[in-house]
């Protein structure tokens, strides 16, 4: 449930959002009043983005796939969708979204790229 509450605050843009909980022992009549305070703090959007482990694409051909631009908000939607569609292309074997450490408000993304190997081919006659 804390999973599902955090998604849907980060998916509204609050990417820092804090989720407390409070479970106190249960009574005599064993029901146990649970407690969940929500502090969404700010909006998160995206700062700059930049690119680790590509060699052959330009940053702008990567850049292309994405849904993650500067000044868009900062959410899981965007952020699950931009490495699905840099995964789609032919030319990366992996790309991962490195989730910036909480605290700001505009939020400097990184993205893992592993390039699929070139493939070589010779032939004799």
């Amino acid at each position: 449930m804390l999973a599902r509450l955090r998604d849907a605050t980060w998916n509204h843009g609050y990417g820092d959002a804090i989720i407390d909980t409070a479970v106190p022992r249960p009574d005599a009549s064993h029901l146990v009043p649970i407690r969940i305070d929500i502090d969404p703090r700010y909006l998160t959007r995206v700062g700059s983005v930049d690119f680790d482990g590509n060699h052959a694409l330009s940053a702008s051909t990567l850049r292309r796939a994405l849904i993650l631009q500067p000044g868009t908000l900062y959410t899981r939607d965007a952020v699950l969708e931009s490495e699905r569609r840099l995964f789609e292309s032919p030319a990366l074997a992996r790309a991962l979204v490195v989730v910036p450490p909480a605290g700001d408000s505009v939020n400097q993304i990184t993205i893992d790229v592993t390039q699929v190997p070139r493939h070589h081919a010779t032939a004799t006659a």
